[in-house]
């Protein structure tokens, strides 16, 4: 992510992205009831905290009966943004959720270009991102995620994925510059030789869209999901 000033935002992009949430959250409680815990599941771009929150939901009171605790081995969150505020803003979700103390859950304030090395190759079960830009809390600035950085954090994310696990990418294209990150990442995710270069193999992966076939600004999903037999 990086810093800059945007005028006020589309509130049509704004209903097209929570209808995309939803479908998102389907995903991934579909992922994670699938595979068998402890999972490792990574929130690359926290922003305010929601798909952090819903994601904890699943993992520590929903589908994986353990509750976080410092002594056994359990399932694990990690959260990832450049911004301080969504850092804050995002632990302030969590806790609501588990209480002061979380001992299953990592936040880390960095670029959402490449991960912390405590995560390692074929253990995570899910890496979502919610592309674009965090909204400023009535201020003009606000983070928003570019192409170069974006593309660079879903090459390292594959070969973080065990089989069964999956990629989520929520995208805008309706803003300046996320037509631009958005169709950098379909056509490169779209191409074998960008997975070979991620270290692995198309054919591994099954990779869908979802989009609107009437708004083409509309956000919209992308998911990829390893084979759990190859």
């Amino acid at each position: 992510r990086r810093w800059l000033s945007l005028a006020g935002q589309d509130s049509l992009e704004t209903s097209s992205a929570e209808s995309m949430r939803g479908l998102a959250n389907r995903m991934w409680t579909d992922v994670l009831t699938r595979l068998e815990p402890p999972h490792t599941v990574v929130d690359a771009t926290c922003g305010n905290g929601h798909d952090s929150a819903y994601l904890a939901s699943l993992l520590f009171n929903g589908i994986s009966p353990q509750r976080p605790s410092s002594n056994s081995t359990i399932s694990s969150l990690v959260g990832i943004d450049v911004n301080p505020r969504a850092i804050g803003e995002t632990h302030r979700r969590l806790q609501e959720i588990l209480g002061d103390h979380l001992p299953g859950v990592t936040l880390v304030q960095q670029s959402h270009a490449r991960f912390p090395p405590q995560l390692h190759n074929d253990s995570v079960s899910l890496v979502v991102w919610n592309f674009g830009y965090l909204p400023g809390s009535g201020k003009k600035e606000c983070t928003k995620t570019c192409a170069e950085s974006s593309l660079s954090s879903v090459r390292d994310a594959i070969r973080l994925i065990k089989p069964g696990g999956a990629l989520s990418l929520t995208l805008y294209p309706g803003h300046r510059g996320g037509d631009i990150e958005a169709s950098t990442l379909e056509s490169q995710l779209s191409s074998p030789s960008f997975w070979e270069h991620a270290g692995s193999n198309m054919t591994l992966w099954r990779i869908v869209k979802h989009r609107s076939l009437t708004n083409e600004r509309a956000p919209y999903l992308i998911v990829a999901s390893r084979r759990l037999n190859r």
